[in-house]
């Protein structure tokens, strides 16, 4: 039962994380750069700290089933907790594919967010990731 709930955990995890993770505002045409850029990063950071909390939210389960269930075993929390770091890697993890799919979330309405420059920056020295 542990290890088919841990699964069934991850794949609800990843469809929440996957439909509501994602629902970021999009920056509208004409913002200035600085309050677009601003705006841009609070809503990435906002974003990936509820996507983190769901992806998350699986080993923290697998761990109250592993004291809940009988036979207590620790496979049970480690199977959650792989999962959890798959669904991280995938969802909460700043890949550059990852930043570009929030981006283009951003820029939805016309504007320009400018989220991969804030974050890799476009010279060297102003990037908050490297």
């Amino acid at each position: 039962m542990g290890g088919l709930g841990t699964r069934a955990l991850a794949v609800a995890a990843h469809l929440v994380a996957s439909t509501v993770g994602y629902r970021v505002p999009a920056v509208a045409a004409g913002t200035p750069p600085d309050v677009a850029r601003g705006a841009a990063h609070a809503a990435y950071q906002q974003s990936m700290v509820l996507r983190f909390a769901v992806c998350e939210s699986g080993a923290i389960i697998a761990l109250v089933l592993a004291f809940a269930l009988t036979p207590q075993t620790a496979m049970t929390y480690l199977v959650g907790a792989v999962l959890s770091l798959l669904l991280m890697l995938w969802h909460v993890w700043p890949s550059r594919r990852l930043v570009a799919k929030v981006e283009a979330l951003l820029d939805a309405d016309g504007g320009r967010s400018g989220l991969q420059d804030t974050l890799y920056g476009t010279h060297p020295g102003d990037a908050l990731l490297s």
